[in-house]
């Protein structure tokens, strides 16, 4: 009990001598706060020095390429004489989804998945039964990119919409400005998407059925959305997601020959 009525004392008195000298006392809380502040701030300013740096370096780097500083750039490339069915991709694309940006410890500003199939020979639709098939029209993949929408330009057409889940669906496509000036295409023509695939040791004809829905070019060919240069997408047919999980990856051996994941921090 004594000690608490000491300790009450102590107490008592330095309050005491705190408001009898409070002049000095609120110096002494300025020199005590100036001081932490001081303290303080050298790291503070040192962090900021420091990422100065980074970033002007990183610029540096970065200068003549379309790639910002902190853009990651995660590829797929089907393996020779291996499956590459989008059940062996998909946990590798819910990984980077969901965890991608954290596990590497900075914030993500945004993330691009595209997948494409291996190459098809394209005859006309009406001339299919006649064509020698040693002499396709052109040559070209089916492509999904997320959000492509948002970074294109519909010149002619409109963008395409989900196939019918079967394998005799006609699949809208969205095809490159350029290849439309080089082969003469137009919106509404319908083609016939040829392939030869040997599955389980047996060569099988694929035919798919396509309609130019649209004709696209980028609307800002340096965005840092583009992972590629716009220009080496050409031949690709652009189709909606829902097109390729439903329409053709169910119906087609190996459909993934490439995937990117293309994370923006």
């Amino acid at each position: 009990m004594n000690l608490l009525f000491r300790i009450w004392a102590i107490l008592i008195i330095a309050l005491k001598r705190i408001y009898a000298q409070k002049w000095l006392s609120s110096s002494v809380l300025v020199g005590l706060a100036a001081a932490i502040a001081l303290v303080m701030s050298i790291p503070i300013y040192s962090d900021g020095v420091y990422y100065r740096i980074l970033t002007e370096e990183l610029a540096k780097i970065s200068e003549g390429s379309r790639r910002p500083p902190f853009a990651f750039m995660f590829q797929y490339i089907r393996p020779t004489d291996a499956d590459s069915d989008w059940e062996i991709v998909q946990p590798v694309d819910a990984y980077l989804i969901e965890s991608g940006a954290r596990d590497i410890g900075l914030p993500q500003k945004s993330i691009l998945r595209y997948f494409r199939t291996d190459d098809f020979k394209i005859f006309p639709e009406d001339e299919i039964k006649y064509a020698d098939v040693n002499k396709p029209l052109f040559w070209g993949s089916f492509a999904f990119a997320s959000d492509i929408e948002d970074h294109i330009t519909i010149v002619e057409g409109g963008f395409p919409e989900d196939a019918v889940a079967s394998t005799d669906s006609t699949i809208e496509i969205l095809i490159h400005e350029n290849l439309a000036l080089e082969f003469g295409l137009q919106v509404d023509e319908t083609y016939i998407a040829y392939a030869q695939r040997r599955i389980g040791g047996t060569l099988n004809t694929i035919q798919i059925p396509i309609k130019i829905a649209g004709i696209w070019q980028p609307s800002n060919p340096n965005a840092d959305y583009w992972f590629y240069d716009p220009d080496t997408l050409k031949s690709n047919f652009v189709i909606t997601e829902g097109t390729f999980l439903n329409r053709l990856s169910p119906y087609l051996e190996n459909e993934i020959y490439t995937g990117v994941w293309y994370l923006i921090l």
